[in-house]
């Protein structure tokens, strides 16, 4: 994930600049899209309902 963060760090401070380019955004929202989103779906189907139970949490998602 580093590197991700790492490219979301880069276009934050491209947008700043007066010579804002769109491909970098458009980069960075399929990796989020592709690589991230993905991975916390997977979280919140697989883990979060875990530990719910291992910490006995009443939020029903089991």
């Amino acid at each position: 994930m580093l590197p991700l963060i790492e490219q979301i760090r880069s276009v934050a401070d491209e947008l700043s600049t007066q010579e804002c380019n769109p491909a970098p955004v458009r980069s960075l929202l399929d990796r989020l899209d592709g690589e991230l989103l993905p991975h916390e779906r997977a979280d919140e189907k697989l883990l979060v309902p875990l530990v719910g139970r291992v910490l006995g949490g009443t939020d029903g998602r089991r």
